[in-house]
């Protein structure tokens, strides 16, 4: 009941939330106007997503979201799941109440991205291969089940390859489960998951590895000296007490002393908790000292974390296992785990009301108004339209863009007729997926509305393309609250020219774009 009263309220916000699509999830939409195997940035499994979700719904701002609204709100039932089975149902439900009181479950379940179906994939996964892990009857059932839970977890984010990797560590660990090393179970699920990608393995061979070069590019150490590493540390830190509300992320920093403490004395049920949870975790942690680490990445280990910070306030471990209470903690375990999930709800109500709060406390387009990103892009649309409406040749006039990738996609999705916009690379170099897809070659004779940064001059290399270019006598400025403000210049291009060899696509094009073949829907 609680499940579904919260996936109908999610999906009412979604609705009415007067928040626009963020630039990531504008360019997942245009992925999903051209399916494929595999995309620049991120594996294909938003793309196809996004792509049911419109075609039952239309391309709209909530029908693209409906997705990680109704992934978002069942990931919760995989933690119910897999806490009743490792514990008990009480467990379960305030393992449940707990991440739902969260205010990165809250955003998560509103914006789509990639992570609401890895989350959802995740969660799956490590419940299938605690069934799997269990034997019994139905151990062949839960062997696929794992493996095709891991395999659309690999489809929808690569750090999926993470639960791989704390599926070994505790089987390694786990003196009852060795023995699934020599049993074929454990090997026949990785090669489920493994086959589930193959196409998408392909799709990189024919591209260059393009998906894995940029996702390892995350993972360079940055040269910097210490203080400011200690500094960008400290900042993921803080972000984790945000992501999971401060009492929470103070409760699990707490129980997880007494798990690295007697790590050697864990249960079978703990190991496989802190597994999933604490060592990951703390990898990311010292990931944090090496470069900048966002806020998001440890989100699917706080699934495992906080069914174990449940189970150990609720005293769930083994007697004499990371049941003394600590002489410091002054509450009971029970007010501390209630007290959590108020501090949690409180914030999680907070982050739904920040749309509205930050115009009625006034700090929209300061510093922390944190929806700053998600406005403007209607506004900025409806400008370029007037222009291409004021154009000698409205009906034979495409939209370009030289500023960036962001404002591609958020006037492909809301400019009135949803064309599809050109996106001008001038260094040539593959920087996003636009860069992979070949440019306007059907509009050779076109006139072109071109977005720039504010400037007094355009492009040489645009002004090549056309027979004349000439500033928009305005520019445009979309503003976002207070002082912060959006500026761009227009300019009308007439007689575009393309480039030989721009229907190949690639590095080489100039301006990067769908093929003719793509229609807007």
């Amino acid at each position: 009941m609680l499940l579904v009263l919260l996936l109908i309220g999610r999906w009412l916000y979604a609705a009415v939330v007067p928040l626009e699509l963020v630039a990531d999830e504008a360019y997942y939409w245009d992925w999903s106007r051209q399916l494929d195997w595999g995309y620049y940035s991120k594996p294909p499994m938003v793309a196809w997503l996004i792509r049911l979700a419109t075609e039952l719904g239309g391309s709209t701002a909530w029908a693209v979201r409906t997705p990680a609204v109704v992934l978002g709100t069942l990931s919760l039932w995989w933690i119910y799941l897999l806490a009743a089975r490792v514990f008990d149902a009480r467990t379960g439900f305030w393992s449940v109440v707990l991440c739902a009181a969260t205010p990165g479950n809250t955003a998560l379940s509103l914006l789509m991205t990639i992570d609401a179906p890895f989350l959802f994939c995740w969660g799956m996964a490590m419940y299938a291969l605690w069934r799997m892990l269990e034997g019994g009857s139905q151990r062949a059932g839960w062997i696929v089940a794992t493996g095709l839970a891991t395999g659309l977890g690999l489809l929808s984010k690569e750090s999926m390859v993470a639960f791989l990797m704390g599926t070994g560590l505790f089987v390694l660990l786990s003196l009852e489960d060795r023995r699934e090393l020599r049993r074929p179970g454990l090997w026949l699920m990785t090669l489920i998951a493994l086959a589930c990608v193959l196409p998408v393995f392909v799709w990189n061979i024919e591209h260059d590895w393009i998906t894995f070069k940029h996702s390892s590019s995350h993972f360079e150490a940055q040269t910097t000296d210490l203080a400011r590493r200690l500094l960008r540390s400290a900042e993921f830190v803080a972000s984790q007490f945000g992501l999971i509300s401060p009492v929470t992320c103070a409760l699990f920093a707490v129980a997880a002393v007494p798990a690295v403490r007697d790590f050697r004395r864990l249960s079978r049920k703990a190991l496989f908790l802190v597994c999933f949870s604490i060592v990951p975790l703390s990898c990311v942690l010292a990931l944090s000292l090496t470069r900048r680490v966002m806020p998001n990445w440890p989100a699917p280990f706080y699934a495992a974390g906080l069914i174990y910070t449940v189970g150990w306030l609720s005293g769930r471990f083994d007697s004499g296992e990371l049941t003394a209470t600590p002489r410091w903690v002054f509450f009971s375990r029970d007010r501390l785990l209630r007290g959590s999930v108020w501090c949690g709800a409180i914030c999680a109500c907070l982050t739904c009301l920040a749309p509205w709060g930050v115009h009625w406390s006034g700090l929209i387009g300061s510093k922390l108004d944190p929806t700053v990103r998600l406005r403007g892009w209607n506004s900025l649309a409806a400008q370029v339209a007037s222009n291409r409406a004021g154009a000698p040749r409205p009906d034979s006039t495409f939209v370009m863009v030289a500023a960036g990738r962001y404002e591609v996609s958020e006037l492909a999705f809301y400019l009135p007729d949803q064309p599809l916009v050109a996106h001008w690379n001038p260094g040539g170099t593959i920087s996003s997926q636009y860069d992979l897809w070949p440019g306007p070659v059907d509009k050779a004779g076109w006139d072109a509305v071109i977005l720039s940064l504010p400037s007094d001059h355009i492009d040489p290399r645009i002004a090549e393309r056309f027979q004349d270019v000439t500033k928009h006598p305005t520019g445009i400025d979309i503003p976002l609250g207070g002082s912060r403000v959006r500026r761009y210049t227009a300019w009308l291009g007439r007689g575009y020219r393309p480039p030989q060899g721009e229907s190949s696509g690639g590095p080489d094009a100039a301006i990067a774009r769908h093929p003719t073949a793509s229609t807007p829907r």
